[in-house]
Parts: C-alpha cells; sequence; structure tokens
C-alpha cells in the first residue's frame, strides 16, 4: 500500500503501479464510446492525438482544445462539473477521444484526478487510456519542458499539494498513487473498460490494434 509523502520509502512501492497491465481490465467494451487519456502529461497525449485523428478523423480526436467553443477541455470539464453538468456531455459530446485534459497554467485542473466520478457518470461505458513510460524518463521530461515542473509544484493537485514536486521521490509517488486510483476507480466502476500500455513499447500500435475491436483503429496511425 502506497504511505502518505513523509513516510514513503521508494523500495517499499509495489512496481507494477509502474509498468502497464498487458490485459485490458475493467468490464466494457474498448471503444464502445468515448474514449480519454488518464495518464500523464509527457506521456505519449500527442501520440495519441494523432493515433485516434487517424482512426476517427480529425474532429473526432483532441488535445487540451475541445473545441472553438469548449476551449481547453480541462477548464470547460471544471466550469461543468461546478455548474452541475456532464462534463463529457458539455466538452466533447461529439468527440470519440480527449487525448489531454489536465492544464496547469494559469489555473490548475487535472480532470484525470478530480472528476473520474463525474466522468463515469456521464459515460459508464467510457474507455480510460493509460499510457506509461520509465518514471525516470518521465520525470526528466517534466524537468525538461519549460517550466513544466515549477507549474506542477505550485498546482495543489491530488496526491502532489503546493510545494511537492521538488524531489522526485515526490514525483516517483504521486506517479504510482495515480495508477493506483485509477486501477481501483475502474475495478469499482462496471461497465467501462482501462487500457494499458507503453509508449516506449515497439509494438504499441499492434497492441493498441488488437484491444480495441473497431476496425477503424490500425496499428499504422501510431
Amino acid at each position: 500500500m502506497l504511505r502518505t509523502f513523509d513516510t514513503f520509502n521508494i523500495s517499499l512501492l509495489d512496481q507494477s503501479l509502474f509498468a502497464p497491465n498487458s490485459n485490458v481490465t475493467g468490464g466494457g467494451i474498448p471503444g464502445i464510446s468515448h474514449i480519454v487519456n488518464v495518464g500523464f502529461p509527457k506521456c505519449g497525449s500527442t501520440s495519441l492525438y494523432s493515433f485516434f485523428q487517424g482512426a476517427y478523423g480529425v474532429n473526432a480526436s483532441k488535445h487540451q482544445i475541445c473545441g472553438a467553443k469548449e476551449g481547453v477541455c480541462g477548464i470547460c470539464m471544471k466550469k461543468a462539473v461546478n455548474k452541475n453538468l456532464p462534463p463529457l456531455t458539455t466538452c466533447g459530446n461529439h468527440t470519440k477521444s480527449i487525448n489531454q485534459m489536465d492544464y496547469d497554467k494559469p489555473k490548475c485542473v487535472f480532470p484525470q484526478m478530480s472528476y473520474l466520478q463525474e466522468i463515469y457518470d456521464d459515460d459508464p461505458t467510457v474507455t480510460f487510456i493509460l499510457p506509461f513510460r520509465p518514471v525516470k524518463d518521465w520525470i526528466k521530461s517534466v524537468t525538461k519542458w519549460n517550466d513544466m515542473r515549477q507549474r506542477l509544484t505550485k498546482c495543489n493537485l491530488p496526491g502532489l499539494p503546493s510545494g511537492r514536486g521538488k524531489k522526485d521521490n515526490e514525483l516517483v509517488y504521486w506517479y504510482g498513487q495515480h495508477v493506483q486510483n485509477i486501477r481501483k476507480f475502474v475495478d469499482n466502476h462496471p461497465g467501462m473498460a482501462l487500457v494499458e500500455f507503453s509508449i516506449y513499447n515497439p509494438l504499441a500500435g499492434k497492441y493498441l490494434e488488437r484491444v480495441f475491436p473497431d476496425k477503424l483503429v490500425k496499428a499504422k496511425y501510431w
């Protein structure tokens, strides 16, 4: 079990939290309705965006911006939830896949952490897709990408309170905690599906083609 920031020891973390499950979990069918990336920024969201554009068309795959009217996906979802409106219907009703919801400037919102229940209530057959990369590589990427790491440490996000994230082990914990939370949520909500994969896997495209039954989803788009 994961511990608090102040007491956990990295060596005690379950290593399965840092590697994808090779099997689709949940009771749902991948891609039967909305597909939502619940992974971290700098973890394959742009590649997923292009992949699902190839499968479903330019207008059916979104990345950060959900539409001219909707604007930034995460901000739109936050406004919807605050008004007790369904986030997917409000912000991506005509969208097949949302490949990056989180937004960390100037206001921070991570729907994949804060609005899981609202997303599920809106679409009980939603597919969550969770891309992985080695956590050390992910930390390097976050650190090098403009001032993303500094922004994240100021965000006050679930599992990453304001001021945390300056130390690598704090980001490792956050990463593992999020994976644990996503898996637990899917286990407790039948009807949805969770697809996990490594963006470093040279056969990632073939894997996605295999687990998504829709014939429009093809490996060549990866």
